[in-house]
């Protein structure tokens, strides 16, 4: 039976596939548009996300007061790395200065840092090392850079070996670049140009020598769990040795980024509803050519009723027209925006990321909603009379 039904519609849109064939295109626009946003928010989001986490926004940061007498010291960082939920800890050093190359000066940030950099905010060496444990005890001159410092300083991105100098203090130091790295910041310095700094890690007890500062601007954490528990208890634990007022204070980047994430989601979502409009919009145009093709095929209905055709048998030969029209220009926009993302992200350098189960919600949404307008011209064709019927030119 349901054969039959899929074949007389099938015959049907073939006597006016023109007209079929625009209707399908309009749902294929619709189920096109939510795809594709859904999938370019799906990126943005999960592409913001890998970025806050390699600037290391999945961190704790403490901070202490900026004297010698009470700021943040290797006692401090044991202390934290022994609470419950601290993975680990490392001490931050930082200053906004200059570097110098042989053939440029830049605005940079150099950071001290110690062995743990890669595991607190997940650099990723792209030539050469990170820093390691030595590099720290001996307070050694050496220095990993990030890839736009290297292309801008020395016109290429692998600069293994050579020597730029940072001003410290009123004094200009050499350091070895041992590493050339990339980071979250990297795309931020891409889209923002000159506003952001240029990144420079360096030992922290190089730094320490250097500037003859025995304190640490900052202590980064990264934890495993409740972020507003675990900070809690670090600033328990630090105010039994620090209880001054306002000498620790403890920064959940953690719950900032989460915040963020809600707020990117909530984005998405509005874009979709926005983008699901178009839906609706198809879902009117089947309901119309579906109007139109009862009053042209009036006569049609009156023959097949007089010879036997019962209600329910004129209802699903529209509804099922109505099925193919929708579930066709529901494939043809799912494959477009898939094929259109990807061929972007090839474009981009960039990996794709498809949720499939979306896309199949969202053509069962179209399908959905093109069969429920069409229910209204189909109950019209259903219920006409067939004496009526015939007599209609």
């Amino acid at each position: 039976m349901m054969l039959g039904y899929v074949n007389n519609a099938l015959k049907s849109l073939k006597k006016c596939r023109i007209r079929a064939a625009l209707t399908s295109l309009s749902v294929a626009i619709g189920v096109f548009s939510v795809v594709i946003i859904s999938i370019i928010s799906d990126m943005g989001i999960s592409s913001v996300e890998t970025t806050l986490t390699e600037m290391g926004m999945d961190n704790l940061v403490i901070s202490g007061s900026r004297t010698n007498e009470s700021g943040l010291d290797g006692n401090d960082l044991e202390i934290i790395k022994a609470q419950n939920g601290v993975i680990n800890a490392m001490p931050l050093m930082y200053k906004v200065t200059t570097c110098e190359s042989n053939t440029a000066s830049h605005e940079c940030m150099v950071w001290g840092v110690n062995e743990d950099a890669n595991e607190v905010i997940e650099l990723k060496a792209i030539y050469g090392r990170l820093l390691n444990l030595g590099d720290v005890s001996q307070s050694a001159r050496v220095c990993i850079i990030d890839k736009e410092l290297a292309q801008m300083s020395f016109g290429r991105k692998n600069v293994i070996g050579k020597t730029i100098t940072v001003k410290l203090s009123g004094s200009y130091i050499k350091y070895e670049i041992v590493g050339v790295v990339e980071n979250g910041v990297n795309m931020l310095q891409s889209m923002l140009g000159n506003i952001i700094p240029n990144f420079i890690y360096i030992p922290y007890k190089s730094m320490q020598a250097v500037t003859n500062q025995q304190y640490f601007n900052e202590i980064a954490v990264k934890i495993n769990g409740d972020s507003q528990r675990s900070a809690l208890a670090i600033e328990s634990a630090l105010s039994t040795v620090k209880p001054d007022e306002g000498a620790v204070s403890v920064e959940n980047l953690v719950a900032q980024k989460d915040m963020l994430s809600s707020l990117f989601d909530a984005i998405s979502g509005v874009l979709s509803v926005i983008a699901g409009v178009s839906l609706i919009v198809s879902g009117m145009s089947i309901m119309t050519i579906m109007t139109v093709s009862v009053n042209e095929r009036t006569k049609e209905i009156g023959i097949k009723k007089s010879i036997g055709a019962k209600n329910s048998d004129i209802l699903f030969e529209f509804i099922f027209e109505s099925a193919i029209i929708s579930l066709g220009g529901a494939l043809a926009g799912a494959l477009l925006g898939c094929t259109m993302a990807a061929l972007g992200c090839i474009l981009l350098e960039t990996k794709i990321s498809i949720d499939i189960g979306a896309i199949i919600a969202t053509m069962a949404v179209s399908v959905i909603i093109g069969l429920l307008f069409s229910v209204f011209p189909a109950l019209k064709a259903a219920r006409l009379k067939p004496v009526e019927a015939l007599r209609r030119d």
